[in-house]
């Protein structure tokens, strides 16, 4: 029940998303491309978000490219959902969380300490900064030819769908809805923490740190 309430929250809140760029996406095709995302990553991880856009993109007729840019909208929020979390984890939980992160941290430490020293690091970040100008240098160039002319297109049409959020008629709603996804994430957590003997004794608490840890597991 969670799960399906968490969904029918994401696919509004997409619909709010594409309505600032005068798209009214059907909310059963919202509701099902997003499910369809989720049985593509079963498959290969993290296409389904390649695969939820293309679908709505040819159900909906929608540029695929400004559909793009809403789903990283989409991502951006999830993040901040995710920080939000991991501080609630903090408040009610601080203790345990620090002292699984200093013991990784002394773990870690045993078996690579100083395989990277600070001369290492700034070089890493000299080349990293002399490929990206690499690349912006290369890319103004390619602007030139007709067919990078039309790429160009394509990525303005993705900077519009990534900056939809900024022109939500109600963000206030959009919020509500990213708040509501986010607690039937941690009720899904819960209520199968609950559904086996071994872990029914589980607090709420608890279960917020089995939500994060697992949240965290999905990010990396």
């Amino acid at each position: 029940g969670a799960f399906t309430v968490s969904n029918i929250f994401r696919a509004l809140r997409w619909q709010m998303l594409l309505e600032p760029m005068g798209y009214r996406a059907g909310f059963a095709n919202s509701l099902l491309t997003i499910l369809l995302g989720y049985f593509a990553n079963l498959g290969f991880p993290r296409m389904g978000e390649v695969v939820r856009a293309g679908s709505l993109s040819r159900y909906e007729r929608l540029p695929l490219e400004k559909v793009m840019g809403t789903l990283v909208s989409d991502r951006l929020m999830d993040m901040v959902c995710l920080l939000l979390v991991i501080g609630l984890a903090f408040v009610f939980q601080g203790q345990v969380l620090l002292d699984f992160i200093n013991t990784r941290r002394s773990g870690a430490g045993a078996e690579s300490g100083g395989l990277l020293s600070s001369r290492a690091i700034w070089i890493v970040l000299l080349l990293m900064t002399l490929c990206g100008a690499a690349v912006v240098i290369f890319f103004f160039i390619l602007l030139h030819f007709h067919v990078f002319r039309k790429m160009n297109q394509i990525l303005q049409g993705f900077w519009e769908g990534l900056r939809s959020v900024l022109k939500l008629k109600n963000p206030v709603l959009f919020i509500a809805y990213s708040l509501g996804i986010w607690l039937m994430f941690y009720l899904q957590c819960w209520f199968n923490l609950k559904a086996f003997p071994p872990t029914a004794g589980l607090s709420a608490a608890a279960a917020m740190m089995v939500f994060v840890f697992g949240t965290l597991g999905m990010v990396v």
